[in-house]
């Protein structure tokens, strides 16, 4: 989750390129950009999302469901710059307020997957 000069952008990066580009399938934002080696093999691809709705979509499923700090003060930082936006009097999904940003992390447990990133790696 990235904020810079007022405009949120979500990049995610992976090597396995089938990973974003079923990420891309399922919620239809974004776009897959794979980078290549000298040979032109792909070295690794990136899921970008940097449209306001696309943005405004991803803070929806996010909000409430994040689990480190870092990433509640990351979405933070969408929140004032989507809010800056419907300031400006730009819609989001014909939406003139956000959703009230959570500011509480997700307690973790041992009945969620939220662990299974680490045991696969």
């Amino acid at each position: 989750m990235l904020e810079h000069k007022g405009r949120a952008s979500f990049v995610l990066t992976q090597r396995d390129s089938k990973v974003l580009y079923e990420i891309n399938e399922v919620l239809k934002i974004g776009v897959v950009k794979p980078f290549y080696d000298n040979k032109g093999n792909i070295i690794y691809s990136r899921y970008i999302v940097s449209h306001n709705k696309g943005i405004y979509l991803l803070y929806q499923l996010l909000n409430g469901n994040l689990v480190l700090q870092a990433r509640v003060n990351q979405l933070n930082n969408w929140y004032i710059a989507l809010n800056n936006t419907i300031k400006f009097g730009f819609s989001l999904l014909y939406s003139k307020s956000l959703p009230i940003f959570v500011q509480s992390c997700k307690e973790l447990t041992l009945n969620d997957a939220w662990l299974c990133c680490f045991t696969d790696a």
